[in-house]
């Protein structure tokens, strides 16, 4: 079975409105959304108010680095903007208002706890926009720091990786995939022995159809040996000759000057030559 894997560079700039998932108001930002997403960075606050006499908030949640600095920085056309940044274990369901004044090149600094999931909020009592909004990693209070538009740079291809005990599936800039690891699904074990297709060598993992518990073993050529119970597996096995097959793939990922944040498929790594780099997965 393939699965499609996708790749992405987000650049700098971490904040998306278009593409971040959009979330629950807290407390005090229930109500009516009036708040317009006119692009990826940009908010307009119109339309009817709530109670509260401002015009709604509008929530976001996204996955960031556990325990790491991020600096969230706008811009706003007048000076009652108000914002929330809510880590999700000390998450205030009462909302704990800031505000941004003045509202121009506003920065403000806050660390991830080890969840890593962080709400953004945006509210106004007046009609007005937020503007130029970017999540940046690391402290940006004290510097000045140009406007850079995030990045949905991305690859795709239909093919399932693996890495175990520092082997690993390598995917090469001109779609070339070294593939060291097979996997075979409906593989029958009995009295601890079963047989794959392949040649194979070394450690092999086992998952068991049934009930899903993972166990371990080794593999020569097709032959598996293996302390799990009789019954029916998916194994991924080392292959003793790697494949090399020749990727089709969506999209195009491009690496810039500075830095680039790429988002990794579950359990990947990356190594990537002549940039420096951000990774996430």
């Amino acid at each position: 079975m393939m699965s499609l894997v996708r790749i992405e560079n987000r650049g700098k700039n971490l904040f998306n409105a278009l593409t971040m998932e959009r979330t629950g108001c807290l407390n005090w930002w229930a109500g009516i959304n009036t708040v317009i997403v006119k692009d990826a960075t940009t908010l307009q606050f119109t339309g009817q108010k709530n109670s509260y006499n401002q015009y709604q908030g509008i929530f976001w949640k996204i996955q960031l680095q556990p325990n790491t600095t991020y600096t969230l920085c706008f811009e706003g056309t007048g000076s009652s903007l108000q914002y929330i940044v809510e880590t999700q274990i000390n998450r205030d369901t009462s909302g704990t208002r800031r505000y941004a004044s003045p509202p121009t090149n506003y920065k403000y600094k806050f660390t991830t706890d080890e969840s890593g999931v962080v709400w953004f909020g945006f509210a106004s009592v007046e009609p007005q926009k937020a503007y130029n909004i970017m999540l940046l990693e690391g402290d940006y209070t004290s510097q000045d720091v140009d406007f850079e538009p995030p990045r949905d740079d991305y690859i795709e291809f239909n093919q399932e990786l693996f890495s175990y005990n520092g082997v690993a599936d390598e995917l090469h800039s001109d779609g070339t995939l070294i593939k060291s690891w097979k996997k075979e699904t409906r593989i029958t074990i009995t009295s601890g022995a079963g047989t794959v297709s392949s040649s194979g060598t070394g450690t092999c993992i086992l998952i068991n159809e049934t009930d899903g518990l993972p166990y371990e073993g080794t593999v020569s050529g097709t032959s598996i040996s293996t302390s799990a119970p009789d019954g029916t597996y998916t194994v991924i096995y080392q292959l003793a000759t790697p494949e090399i097959i020749d990727l089709n793939y969506d999209g195009e990922l491009i690496l810039y000057p500075g830095e680039n944040n790429l988002i990794l498929p579950d359990f990947a790594v990356a190594s990537i030559s002549g940039a420096r780099k951000y990774l996430e997965g």
